[in-house]
């Protein structure tokens, strides 16, 4: 039987959903001690590929508030 750590060094690990930290400050690809999931701490689980998510919250759902949300959104999708 193969242990766990072996089993999962053996196989494509993926994380389907992590909320990017926003407002983005850059440093994604530090080792931080504030932040749960980082680029080293990804690369050090044998985390092979990430789907990094643009959330925002719900808020009022009249026009203007959707174009803020929409702007909000693009930004943090350029900062991925």
């Amino acid at each position: 039987m193969t242990d766990p750590e072996s089993l999962h060094r053996s196989i494509l690990t993926v994380d389907t959903h992590i909320d990017i930290p926003w407002p983005d400050r850059g440093d994604f690809a530090q080792d931080t001690s504030y932040r749960h999931v980082d680029l080293p701490k990804l690369r050090r689980g044998g985390v092979a590929a990430a789907c990094l998510v643009a959330y925002v919250g719900q808020g009022p759902t009249d026009a203007p508030s959707h174009a803020a949300i929409g702007r909000q959104a693009l930004e943090m999708l350029e900062a991925i």
